[in-house]
């Protein structure tokens, strides 16, 4: 007799394929959407990147002031340099993306580059210009809003890691010569040496 059906042992086995196969597929799945979302992060910093550039270009090399009496930066950029909200919203932020009233801003500036005119930086291919503006939480999680002038620090010790991407080891940095990579956190946050004032002091040789 002709046998059409599957006997419970076959199913089993089917079933144990099925989900060997997913193990492996969702990690890389996983992977591959991070990079993905790490490649536009990377995108969207270059963009401000640019922004900032073309409101130096009009400012005399003046950074924007710490006050913030003119507007906010990321309202300055927006109002004339960049010309979306969705450029300041990291792809690894999850608060909703919006193009109207206090924007989500996921990105920061070096908190010692305001008030700082650009032809005094002394090493612009090695200062870290802006980044995520990631809190120093366990959780990835980001506040900066349109409104504020968000700052971003070198915050580690004690093998903390508060990166994007890589389990956290891993974050874009806007440089002050308008290149972006992505760099070890560690690396980032270190500010201790030649090396560390070159990345977070906008006058490290005075």
């Amino acid at each position: 007799m002709k046998r059409n059906a599957f006997t419970l042992i076959e199913l089993l086995v089917v079933i144990a394929i099925i989900a060997v196969l997913a193990s492996i597929a969702i990690p890389i799945y996983g992977n591959a959407q991070e990079k993905s979302r790490a490649t536009q992060c990377a995108s969207n910093l270059r963009q401000v990147g640019i922004g900032i550039q073309a409101y130096l270009n009009d400012h005399d090399d003046d950074m924007f002031p710490k006050s913030a009496t003119g507007g906010a930066w990321p309202k300055q950029l927006r109002d004339r340099y960049v010309t979306t909200w969705k450029a300041f919203h990291s792809p690894f932020d999850k608060r909703p993306q919006q193009e109207t009233g206090t924007v989500p801003v996921s990105y920061g500036i070096n908190s010692k580059c305001f008030d700082v005119n650009a032809s005094k930086f002394s090493a612009p291919s090695e200062l870290i210009m802006g980044a995520p503006a990631v809190d120093p939480t366990p959780v990835l999680k980001f506040t900066g809003t349109s409104d504020k002038n968000v700052e971003v620090r070198p915050i580690g010790g004690g093998g903390k890691k508060f990166g994007t991407h890589q389990s956290r080891a891993q974050i874009n940095a806007l440089f002050a010569d308008s290149h972006v990579a992505s760099v070890l956190y560690n690396e980032f946050a270190k500010t201790a040496g030649e090396d560390g004032k070159r990345r977070w002091e906008p006058e490290s040789d005075k």
